[in-house]
């Protein structure tokens, strides 16, 4: 399952696939604070190893798959309600994302199948004397 969003503020999109799931299986908080879900490692580091520093250490085997694979199903409307929260409006499968765009599952560059767009130029602004910081006095 791929979901897209889009940055209404620069075109940018952004792909959630099951390779989210896996990386949050395997990584834990380490996903989750990359991702700035702070909270989340908290209390993934609390629902693992707490058991064990309470009960024995034999709850050690029962608490961390299961907080791991806890998060592993919660991990995508964590991610889409961050990006929804953030702006970010859901878009069709057909959009590409950019190739310097960081996905939530990418760890390196999309290829590029085509020459790259350089994008198109912005209006000028214009400048005032007050907001050049440079004055003839």
């Amino acid at each position: 399952m791929t979901l897209k969003f889009r940055n209404p503020a620069n075109g940018d999109v952004v792909e959630i696939t099951r390779l989210s799931c896996v990386a949050a299986f395997f990584l834990g908080p380490l996903y989750l604070l990359a991702y700035g879900f702070a909270w989340h490692a908290l209390a993934w580091t609390v629902l693992a190893i707490g058991p064990a520093l309470i009960w024995k250490e034999s709850a050690l085997a029962v608490s961390l798959p299961v907080t791991c694979l806890l998060y592993s199903l919660m991990i995508h409307p964590l991610l889409i309600g961050k990006l929804r929260v953030n702006g970010w409006l859901p878009t069709r499968d057909d959009a590409v994302p950019s190739p310097r765009q960081r996905g939530y599952d990418v760890f390196g560059e999309a290829p590029v199948s085509g020459p790259i767009d350089a994008g198109r130029a912005l209006p000028p602004t214009p400048r005032t004397a007050a907001n050049d910081g440079e004055s003839s006095a």
